[in-house]
């Protein structure tokens, strides 16, 4: 905003941010959903993706988020519930924390899958 002495319109443009959010796949938007929560995440996701192909080209995976029996829809909005009360930004969570519990997650899905972290890991 103090590159465009306030104008809203041009601080809005895809250019200024690094990636593009599509319309309907803010957090907000999936927070929102209480019925099929996999599949709005999941489409979310896939939207983000093809938005940003230069930057997020298959970086969320095929993660099966609509197996309701493994994530129940009651299960998938706790989850966001739960996030929502982080207020995870660069400026409120020391160095490599967010890289750390990044790492630890993936270890967790690989060994709740029976794959080895590896397997998940990317460049």
């Amino acid at each position: 905003m103090s590159e465009s002495d306030g104008d809203h319109e041009y601080a809005s443009g895809a250019e200024m941010h690094r990636f593009i959010i599509p319309k309907g796949c803010h957090w907000k938007d999936v927070r929102a959903v209480t019925t099929n929560v996999g599949s709005a995440i999941k489409g979310a996701f896939s939207q983000i993706e093809q938005a940003n192909p230069q930057y997020l080209a298959n970086i969320f995976g095929d993660t099966d988020w609509t197996n309701k029996e493994r994530l129940s829809d009651a299960m998938l909005c706790q989850l966001i519930e739960h996030f929502s009360t982080k207020n995870l930004n660069i400026k409120n969570v020391p160095n490599d924390e967010l890289g750390n519990a990044y790492e630890f997650l993936i270890k967790k899905f690989a060994d709740d899958s029976g794959h080895t972290a590896a397997e998940f890991y990317t460049n």
